[in-house]
């Protein structure tokens, strides 16, 4: 199994152009002699880690190149978009959504530093002031939207559709541990839905994006109130 290490883009200057992060890993790992391969999100992506590769650093020259090309092995540094193949190598930087496969002996996650980068697919569906309900349960939906009426908190039922976990399938291992953008709530919901008994009633409540008021730069306690309320009740119906 390859070592994996995540860099969190949280330094200022990495804030405002999160693409130099990449290059300074980059020119460590061609410093250290180490081949590299460099997972894009897309296209795009792949083309402005190349530019930026040339003018980041006017005092080291880093070799390096898009994938696809018939001297690819000869380069220390390749640019992998979506949809090329590239031979595996010893140093991966991987700023996909997925977890990637394959030979190699050291991994580096970079990861954005802004929550609503990192867990926003649910934000984006729904904003901050409302949260995902996920549950395969009629009667628990309507037990958590009622806690979450009382509590003046806003859930909205979300599906769960089963093929979104096929993201989560892998040659090596049991499931992998990240999905895709595309759908990312629900598939996250499935991911969850794994680790529970089939005769047990669940619930996840996705709350990413109202549990953290961004104006003030403060925890909202959002949650809490719903959950107790939705204890209260059970704790009710059992007496």
């Amino acid at each position: 199994m390859p070592r994996a290490d995540f860099y969190l883009i949280d330094k200022p200057r990495f804030r405002e152009e999160p693409l130099l992060l990449v290059c300074e890993l980059t020119k460590k790992a061609f410093a250290a002699q180490q081949p590299t391969l460099i997972l894009t999100r897309d296209f795009e992506q792949a083309e402005a880690i190349d530019e930026l590769l040339w003018s980041f650093d006017e005092e080291v020259w880093i070799p390096h190149q898009l994938a696809g090309d018939d001297d690819d092995a000869d380069c220390a540094v390749l640019i992998v978009p979506p949809g090329i193949e590239a031979a595996d190598r010893p140093l991966l930087i991987n700023l996909r959504d997925t977890c990637a496969s394959g030979n190699f002996q050291r991994v580096l996650e970079v990861v954005a530093a802004d929550p609503a980068e990192r867990d926003g697919a649910c934000m984006v569906a729904l904003g901050t002031e409302i949260a995902g309900l996920f549950t395969p349960s009629d009667v628990a939906s309507t037990k958590v939207a009622a806690a979450a009426r009382a509590a003046g908190e806003k859930v909205w039922r979300m599906p769960l559709e089963e093929g979104y976990f096929e993201v989560f399938k892998s040659p090596i291992a049991d499931m992998t541990n990240s999905g895709s953008r595309m759908g990312g709530a629900i598939s996250a919901a499935m991911f969850l839905k794994q680790y529970v008994k089939d005769d047990v009633e669940w619930a996840h409540i996705d709350m990413a994006g109202p549990v953290w008021n961004t104006k003030t730069n403060c925890a909202t306690g959002f949650g809490a109130a719903t959950l107790a309320g939705w204890a209260k009740a059970q704790g009710a119906e059992k007496q």
